[in-house]
């Protein structure tokens, strides 16, 4: 089972109750997400704290809390004490969040609002035949988002991030790079955004909910 939970963030907080958000966690991430500058960003990060200790409830695991999460040399957040062999991943765009977990599988998500770009900003993203791709679609822009939401869905989950999303190659719902093959399943979050899960195993069921975060 693969548990997906999104939320929306509000465009606007007043101090008092972006306080009452922020206390739902512990003192240790308070500084971290205080420095960030936008109250945008600092949402995102409390809604996807929040987002995960949820998600964690829902598969089972209890005794689970904030401080267990460290970074990996590339910056790829996961359990430190992982008995329950958890892995999750958490995206953020706009006014959405996300975040995906599952038991015994690596997995990766994105989220992307679907703005308006200069393509050829993606060439070093996009192999010649996936710009070609792009350029011939009936809605480019759409599938420059896919193909931008699949990539780096998988790059996460691999966990090198950006610098492997040229080596990528996606071919009918899958990736392929170093002889690994990975499995992306396009979420329905909203009309406006593009979004994407890969996995290891096609065969896990997952369960899309949105969670409306009270405050």
């Amino acid at each position: 089972m693969i548990i997906v939970l999104y939320t929306r963030i509000p465009e606007a907080c007043s101090v008092d109750k972006y306080n009452l958000l922020l206390n739902r966690l512990p003192t240790g991430c308070h500084d971290q997400i205080n420095r960030f500058r936008t109250m945008n960003l600092k949402l995102s990060r409390i809604f996807g704290k929040i987002l995960l200790l949820e998600s964690f409830k829902r598969i089972g695991v209890r005794d689970f809390n904030l401080s267990q999460i460290s970074l990996t040399k590339y910056g790829r957040p996961y359990i430190n004490s992982n008995a329950h062999e958890v892995d999750f991943n958490i995206s953020h765009s706009g006014e959405f969040v996300v975040c995906a977990i599952t038991k015994n599988f690596n997995l990766g998500v994105d989220i992307e609002e679907m703005v308006p770009v200069d393509f050829s900003d993606f060439s070093h993203i996009l192999t010649p035949e996936e710009m070609n791709d792009v350029q011939k679609a009936e809605y480019p822009l759409h599938k420059l988002y896919s193909y931008w939401t699949g990539k780096e869905s998988v790059a996460k989950a691999d966990g090198r991030g950006v610098s492997i999303m040229k080596d990528l190659s996606i071919n009918q719902g899958t990736a392929h790079i170093n002889g690994c093959q990975w499995y992306l399943k396009e979420l329905d979050i909203h009309s406006c955004y593009s979004s994407f899960l890969a996995t290891t195993d096609n065969t896990l069921q997952v369960s899309v909910e949105y969670i409306d975060i009270v405050y």
